[in-house]
């Protein structure tokens, strides 16, 4: 059985390989789907530290530095931000990893992972979320890049 990570990866995988996936974009712009608006969640910003136990969290916090260090592009969306990584494979599963850890103890933040066809693409993570989202990122995970 795959574990949940995996999994996420798979689909992702899947979906590029059978033509599901968004228009081929090069590794310079960021994919549709981090771009286009979406209307802010009126869900509040509250975490859920007890989601995650101290193994988990800290973890998280590794994968996040990790994921810091390893973006090359920032783009400021209107209810969060989009982070570009190098095409490195090992790096996207570990981009899937912490979503799956941040999404249990963040449920208002959304996640966009994905990684268009073509030899020059490469990675993007968008994170959105309620208005504020900015904030709390700056706050809460400073090692990420914002503007």
């Amino acid at each position: 059985m795959l574990n949940p990570t995996r999994m996420t990866v798979l689909m992702v995988l899947t979906a590029m390989s059978c033509g599901c996936a968004q228009p081929s974009t090069s590794s310079k712009e960021t994919p549709a789907m981090t771009t286009q608006a979406r209307p802010a969640s009126t869900m509040p910003i509250a975490c859920r530290p007890q989601a995650l136990t101290k193994e988990q969290r800290a973890q998280s916090q590794a994968l996040r530095t990790e994921l810091a260090h390893a973006t090359e592009e920032t783009k400021e969306l209107p209810n969060g931000y989009a982070f570009r990584y190098r095409a490195d494979s090992a790096l996207f599963e570990k981009a899937a990893q912490w979503v799956s850890l941040e999404r249990r103890c963040c449920p208002f933040l959304s996640f966009e992972l994905a990684w268009q066809e073509g030899d020059d693409a490469a990675p993007w993570l968008s994170v959105t979320g309620p208005a504020g989202t900015k904030a709390f990122m700056a706050d809460e995970m400073p090692e990420l890049p914002n503007q």
